[in-house]
């Protein structure tokens, strides 16, 4: 219903979708699909670097849901490696580390989204808004890792500073597109 919206370019909705994690709450398989599909083509993938970069894992993501798992690692695999070479901006620096320790823990390299989630969690960046913007994605990436208890720390301290509707979506699930 979004897409026929005057004025709604429809690779924004799809950038919405994989930048703010709403991805998962995507149930139909033929929607998955569909945004799979939507997120490979060029005109979804014109944003920053490091939005580029969380599209193309957001895919990867995507591709797994749908049994592909060969093509979702191959994805990641060169997010992950564009993500090693990308330059981000001070203001970025977080919201990459956050990006690498998710990257890190869907490829199965544990240790490294390990020591990642503990330096991010030990000194996380200065922005005010990080615990419920790219913070939840460091909570999902505690959580596939196995460290339940760093996941739940970060959204009690999320929860301390905004109201649980900031992150409640992407924890629970409950939007369902």
């Amino acid at each position: 219903q979004l897409r026929q919206q005057p004025g709604l370019v429809p690779s924004q909705v799809d950038r919405e979708l994989a930048q703010n994690y709403f991805t998962d709450s995507v149930r139909d398989p033929a929607r998955v699909a569909l945004l799979a599909e939507r997120l490979s083509s060029p005109e979804s993938l014109e944003a920053g670097e490091l939005n580029r970069i969380q599209l193309g894992f957001a895919r990867a993501e995507l591709l797994e849901r749908l049994g592909r798992r060969d093509e979702a690692r191959a994805v990641a695999q060169r997010m992950r490696a564009e993500l090693a070479a990308a330059k981000p901006a001070s203001r970025g620096r977080g919201y990459a580390a956050v990006l690498a320790v998710r990257l890190d823990a869907f490829l199965g390299n544990t240790a490294a989204a390990r020591a990642g989630a503990a330096s991010l969690i030990s000194d996380p960046p200065a922005d005010y808004m990080w615990p419920v913007e790219t913070g939840r994605g460091l909570m999902v990436a505690c959580a596939q890792i196995g460290d339940a208890d760093a996941a739940f720390a970060l959204a009690e301290r999320a929860m301390d500073r905004f109201s649980p509707s900031h992150f409640a979506p992407m924890i629970t699930g409950t939007v369902d597109i």
